[in-house]
């Protein structure tokens, strides 16, 4: 009886650990969620080995004919100081983005889609309790 009960707190503690694991691994995985273009920006050029300080948009223009098509002068300014002139090209306002950075070798990379509805509240909270535990 004993030896029973010991196997099935083995298997339950090795089942919890498998569902930390792959839900640590889920989380980790995904792409990060923006509500506005400056921080996505901000995170896809970082992810292209650019350090960056701060992105701006200016002369963002909706096509006139759709109001769907979005496109926009860019700048980024590195930490060293640099501004680095680019441009982002929508195909519906505010997904299917593709940005350049022709300074920084960065040409029609896709932008992460941002996001318009704020995360379920508990999927928020295990996210920051996942993020947490990463180093």
């Amino acid at each position: 009886m004993f030896v029973a009960q010991h196997r099935r707190s083995i298997a339950l503690l090795v089942t919890t650990g498998l569902l930390v694991v792959l839900l640590a691994a889920f989380f980790a995985s995904r792409t990060p969620r923006f509500s506005d273009f400056p921080e996505a920006l901000r995170y896809a050029i970082e992810q292209r080995g650019v350090a960056v300080e701060q992105v701006w948009l200016s002369r963002g223009f909706a096509d006139t004919l759709t109001d769907e098509v979005f496109s926009a002068n860019l700048e980024v300014q590195t930490i060293d100081g640099d501004v680095l002139p680019g441009r982002i090209e929508c195909k519906l306002r505010r997904i299917n983005c593709r940005f350049t950075v022709v300074r920084a070798g960065i040409y029609r990379v896709p932008l992460p889609d941002l996001v318009v509805a704020r995360p379920i509240g508990w999927l928020e909270w295990l996210e920051r309790q996942v993020a947490e535990l990463q180093p």
